[in-house]
């Protein structure tokens, strides 16, 4: 078999045009034919192989991921000596044949077997006519179907799986070309990652084993001695495969490992600001506190002058759109107090710092807790910091990028929004003159934060497109990316669902074994079957189609047909919030607590947002009905940090510290429902909060300043300002209040005003239970001021118990007046207990009646 040397030159030089036709990280031109073998050959088949390989190395790195130059992503100068392509690429194979231990053409200790078992060969013909290599990961990770000649993407996923196989033979266990080869090989799987429909556990996993191998090397500084710029690269970069794989917590340790090893800080504080061209008065707004932990060096400085003088002579950013609005500033002013300018001092920061910033921009983006628009203003303080210093391509395009999406929802930003993204969308073409420099400049530090997708950016584009109404126009870009949902969405707005199903069907006269397309059309039709027909044409693989027969059997309320496709559809993928959300939820409404915590656990298990409080917060009623109401406790804490704002779950939360007995947090909590609407009244909880403070009395103070709260934002109830005189008598017991206690027993004559006044409601006398509750009330109240007298002497006790003779001689009387026609559920029970209770009434006016009497006396 002999190898096409010519043709295969010729694809390296249409490497380098197709370039000029591309958006990262795909290349966007007419596939090329797989069948680059031809057969008639004297040489050896593996020496044929040989070159292949190596041939296909220099048209990956220039073609395949869309990348020239490792010399930026590798920032310290020992790693960048590359002048241009050619040298480069020259040195990367240099770097792998070194790293054959003088491997020769000819002469190898290369297993001509691993050839035939890596292609899996039926045959042991000499011939290989073609390359079978699929992109599908764990059988249901698909690439997007907007993925266009992903045959670049095979020739690299082929050459580093076939690398893998024979890792041990053609790499020393320490060696610089063997930790090229780990950074490289993370590179194809994180774009591999970005290339499919969903997230692939097993890419994940190959990631993970390979990041550690490189941890090996960079702790190694004995015999591979790297500097804090290097390092810090490599940890952004890795931060960012992390955020493309939702990995929280590996991504927040990369991200402090980059920060560790850079000389700068940054944070949002406030200051004051004026946002508008006619704000008069300054206001608190957010910015960047940025602070070089080292002082730089003049050379150093000089240098990053230099450097950004060369790429403003050479090369372009992206456009930024300007705003032009008759109210808003282009930039935030900040002012001091008296108004005058505060001036900022100047910063220069090198594209590696710039990276940083962006990478903990992207982190926050990903997976912070959303607090309304706090979380977007937090985002476009970043972004705005971002493009104030920016000197790279695609950090400037990224932050572009995500500018116009946080800006959109605002309708003076929204026009500037919609042209920036159209701007973006052209930028796509490379329609610039000095093409060469263009490309080059566009792929400085790709590989450090990756650029969004070109279809993701059209996407973008006919998104707003949509949201201002020019629905034809998004249905263009829909169509030609394959944007089915959107596709329908559009086609239902215009009122043409037919010409939708006729899409469709059009698509699946073409590819009928396309589960994806019969899902549509269940959409369109409402007709479940193709939801079958999509499950068995992915020999139960789909996820969707399980996941739509799913919802279709939950929207009925058919819990128990739903429970068993959603169980499918997370067997396929089970990283599906929403459907294990579903599940919890069916947990609930069947009763089964077991299986709402699975559900709800599995759902935070892989979501952790602003929207997943809802699920923290069953989750902890789902421990409440198991009896775990200290696992309950902690769930609904984490429901708090998700949506602070939310006073249902702050009530769900004291009620359980009130089970626990948690004074502090039930005081805590009481105070930020008070905060959230403005006041707040619960009697049960107050109860049993009194009960705590009377064994805990370290409370009492903190208690008390609620109670005034409470009191001060609200009526209250009798029961409220009989619970404030009884912690007021409490306090007092234990001599919490102050020396003044006239003010003390003013405040608890008060109280007992204030409660006797609100306890009798109209028709109060007509009602048997009302009549026990009332009578319950004021004995309690009788005792409690029994209670207080006891204490010692009381200025104005006889008026207050004159009153009470008065009160309870009232009740009494109109009781009797009525008794006889009252309705007794329960006849002699009923009965039995009213005339208990008014002879408990009775006796405490006795005693009322006699402690006058002995005052008088006195």
């Amino acid at each position: 078999m002999q190898i096409d040397t010519k043709r295969m030159l010729r694809l390296e030089l249409m490497g380098n045009k197709i370039l000029a036709k591309t958006s990262v990280p795909f290349i966007n031109v007419a596939a090329l034919n797989s069948k680059i073998f031809d057969s008639n050959s004297s040489r050896t088949l593996f020496t044929n192989f040989v070159i292949l390989i190596l041939t296909l190395f220099k048209l990956s790195w220039i073609v395949i991921i869309s990348v020239t130059m490792i010399s930026e992503p590798l920032e310290p100068k020992d790693f960048r000596n590359f002048k241009d392509l050619e040298q480069f690429n020259g040195e990367i194979l240099k770097n792998y044949i070194t790293a054959l231990d003088g491997f020769d053409l000819l002469h190898s200790r290369f297993n001509n077997e691993l050839i035939w078992e890596f292609f899996d060969l039926e045959s042991k013909e000499l011939q290989i006519l073609s390359i079978e290599y699929s992109l599908t990961i764990d059988q249901t990770c698909c690439i997007y179907t907007a993925v266009k000649d992903e045959i670049f993407l095979k020739f690299s996923r082929w050459i580093f799986d076939f690398i893998e196989k024979i890792e041990s033979n053609i790499f020393s266990s320490q060696s610089l070309a063997h930790f090229h080869y780990l950074l490289w090989s993370i590179r194809a799987m994180t774009l591999h990652q970005v290339s499919l429909n969903s997230r692939s556990k097993s890419l994940l996993e190959r990631i993970q084993k390979l990041m550690e191998k490189v941890s090996i090397y960079l702790s190694d500084e004995t015999n591979f001695p790297m500097p804090k710029s290097f390092r810090m690269n490599v940890f952004i970069e890795f931060a960012n495969t992390m955020i493309v794989f939702d990995e929280q917590k590996s991504a927040e340790k990369f991200l402090n490992f980059a920060k560790n090893n850079s000389d700068i800080s940054f944070d949002l504080v406030g200051r004051l600001g004026l946002r508008t061209k006619f704000q008069q008065k300054p206001l608190s707004q957010l910015m960047i506190d940025f602070k070089r932990l080292k002082v730089e060096s003049s050379n150093e400085t000089d240098d990053i002058a230099e450097q950004k003088n060369e790429i403003a002579k050479k090369y372009y950013l992206p456009k930024d759109e300007p705003l032009d609005d008759n109210t808003l500033l282009t930039q935030i002013r900040f002012v001091n107090e008296d108004l005058t300018e505060i001036k900022q001092e100047e910063i220069n920061l090198d594209v590696l710092e710039q990276l940083l910033i962006f990478i903990a921009l992207k982190y926050k983006e990903k997976f912070e807790p959303k607090e309304d628009n706090l979380l977007r203003e937090e985002l476009l303080t970043f972004i705005s910091f971002i493009l104030s210093h920016c000197t790279n391509w695609v950090i400037c395009f990224n932050s572009l990028e995500m500018r116009s999406i946080y800006e959109f929802s605002n309708r003076r930003c929204a026009e500037r929004s919609a042209k920036q993204m159209f701007h973006l969308y052209n930028s796509l073409k490379y329609q610039s003159g000095h093409l060469d420099q263009e490309i080059e400049n566009r792929i400085h530090h790709f590989y450090s934060i990756l650029t969004t997708s070109y279809w993701k950016i059209e996407k973008n584009y006919a998104d707003m497109l949509l949201a201002l109404g020019r629905i034809e126009s998004a249905l263009k870009i829909y169509k030609n990316n394959n944007h089915w949902n959107e596709i329908i969405a559009c086609y239902c707005r215009l009122n043409q669902m037919n010409e939708a199903e006729r899409v469709i069907r059009k698509c699946l006269e073409e590819n009928p074994e396309q589960p994806d397309l019969y899902c549509y059309l269940g959409e369109i039709t409402k007709n479940i079957e193709h939801y079958r027909t999509a499950w068995e044409k992915s020999k139960h693989r789909c996820v969707r189609a399980a996941k739509m027969l799913g919802h279709h059997y939950f929207k009925i309320k058919d819990y128990d047909q739903a429970l068993v496709h959603y169980r499918e559809s997370v067997e396929a993928d089970p990283s599906q919030t929403d459907v294990w959300f579903r599940i919890g939820y069916i947990g609930l409404i069947k009763e089964d607590w077991n299986l709402a915590v699975e559900g709800y656990r599995k759902c935070l298990q892989f979501e952790k947002n602003d929207d997943s409080f809802e699920a923290w917060n069953n989750l902890s009623k789902a421990y409440i009905k198991l009896g775990e109401k200290e696992l309950a406790m902690r769930t609904l804490q984490e429901a708090i940090k998700h949506n602070f704002e939310n006073w249902k779950i702050w009530e769900n939360y004291i009620a359980t510290c009130a089970d626990l007995a948690e004074i502090n947090e039930v005081i805590e909590a009481w105070n930020r429902l008070i905060d959230i609407k403005k006041s707040y009244v619960d009697d049960q909880i107050a109860d049993i909060l009194l009960k705590c403070v009377e064994d805990q009395t370290q409370f009492i103070p903190k208690t008390l300043k609620l109670f005034e709260r409470v009191t001060s934002t609200s009526p209250g109830t009798a029961k409220t300002w009989q619970l404030y005189a009884k912690l007021l008598i409490l306090a007092k017991k234990n001599e919490r209040i102050d020396s003044e206690t006239s003010i003390a027993s003013d405040e608890i004559v008060k109280c007992m005003e204030k409660a006797q006044r609100q306890a009798l409601s109209a028709d109060w006398d007509k009602s048997v239970v009302k009549i026990i509750e009332i009578y319950d009330f004021y004995a309690e109240l009788i005792k409690d001021f029994f209670e207080y007298i006891n204490l010692g002497p009381i200025e104005n006790s006889l008026n207050i118990l004159n009153s009470l003779k008065l009160s309870t001689r009232s009740i009494l009387i109109r009781v009797e007046k009525n008794k006889e026609d009252l309705q007794y559920d329960d006849q002699q029970q009923s009965r039995s207990r009213l005339e208990s209770k008014i002879k408990i009434i009775d006796d405490l006016h006795k005693e009322i009646v006699g402690r006058i009497n002995n005052s008088s006396d006195s």
